[in-house]
């Protein structure tokens, strides 16, 4: 799993947030917590994922560049409007989010 340094967090994961990653890192995870990560295949501009979903065998955590965490659906569903918002502002375009986004690694 690739954590950016600089994470978009929700207010309600700011506090804890270096806490939260060390265990979902560990998969030790937390119910109510969102990540939001890069799509593998390019065809979203961003995935909101439930901590929870790690914890499947299968799952392939490794590959996930995680971006931001946020502490509820709706939150996390927020900061993904507001980072497709801010890259609409400045870029004129929302297309390649994943280069528009490494300001934050």
């Amino acid at each position: 799993m690739i954590w950016y340094d600089h994470m978009l967090l929700g207010k309600t994961c700011r506090k804890r947030a270096g806490r939260l990653k060390d265990k979902i890192s560990r998969r030790q995870v937390h119910p109510g917590v969102y990540l939001l990560v890069l799509p593998e295949h390019g065809s979203a501009l961003l995935e909101v994922i439930p901590s929870m979903q790690l914890l499947q065998e299968a799952y392939p955590a490794g590959a996930l560049a995680v971006v931001g965490m946020a502490g509820t659906r709706q939150e996390a569903f927020s900061l993904v409007e507001k980072i497709i918002g801010d890259m609409y502002r400045e870029r004129g375009d929302v297309n390649d989010i994943a280069a528009y986004l490494e300001q934050y690694r």
